[in-house]
């Protein structure tokens, strides 16, 4: 990190020779306040993420009775457009309407359709305490079968003895393989897309994944979740979207 910074400050002081130069003293010190600035910021945020990280991790290893035994923590992954946030909001306002706690957040990078981004979920029968990133999921859910290829960002942190929920058309043993994973992780498997393609006449994977997400584990009862698919796209949208998560639940496969 120290070599790559010292090699952009070095850039940076061969920029300022050009900008002396060629410009006006008053437009070179504007630029190079706006840079220094930018500069400062940027190591910040740096520093500012990497700490969190770090302490994030010491949280848990010693405050685990905060987060709760009874507490899951999931992480999605799928891109820009795909749902990942609404799904993640969904499944928390089921797990409210079913008497639990519930938090639901997203991680964005740059905001376009098709970028990969995460999604978060926490879920406790007490309050929940902690308000930070999860690093260590129980369970990851992925909308997305093209991001499989990023292997590693796909199994950060997920617990021994951990689900991945996957929409593929491939079968678990075949994804394992891919994944490189042994036995004590649990894959369940449905073809989302044609089941969304079929049901709700567009690739709302996002919905469909959570039929899945509940066979695999019973967080909230799909009553439950039918209620916050309504509450959240009332009519006949919502009926074809609760159609296509029961139908995702009785065609998951586990291997």
């Amino acid at each position: 990190m120290f070599s790559l910074i010292s090699k952009g400050l070095s850039e940076q002081r061969d920029f300022y020779k050009f900008l002396l130069i060629k410009g006006s003293f008053y437009n070179t010190i504007r630029i190079l306040t706006a840079l220094n600035q930018a500069t400062l910021i940027y190591i910040e945020l740096y520093y500012y993420f990497l700490i969190n990280k770090h302490l994030t991790k010491i949280f848990y290893a010693n405050h685990g009775e905060i987060a709760g035994d009874t507490m899951l923590e999931i992480r999605w992954h799928g891109r820009g457009g795909q749902g990942v946030w609404s799904g993640t909001a969904v499944l928390a306002l089921a797990a409210i309407k079913a008497g639990k706690f519930a938090q639901s957040f997203p991680e964005f990078g740059p905001e376009r359709r098709g970028a990969p981004v995460n999604g978060y979920n926490r879920i406790d029968d007490k309050p929940i305490k902690i308000h930070c990133g999860i690093y260590e999921p129980d369970a990851i859910i992925v909308i997305d079968p093209t991001l499989l290829k990023y292997r590693e960002m796909i199994l950060s942190g997920l617990k021994r003895g951990g689900k991945i929920v996957i929409n593929s058309e491939k079968k678990p043993e075949k994804l394992r393989e891919e994944l490189k994973v042994g036995k004590d992780v649990e894959i369940w498997v449905a073809d989302a897309t044609s089941i969304a393609l079929e049901e709700v006449k567009r690739p709302s994977t996002n919905t469909a994944t959570l039929g899945v997400l509940l066979r695999a584990i019973p967080v909230v009862p799909m009553d439950k979740l039918a209620e916050a698919i309504m509450s959240r796209w009332p009519g006949d949208i919502g009926e074809k979207n609760v159609k296509a998560i029961k139908r995702a639940y009785e065609e998951a496969m586990s291997g």
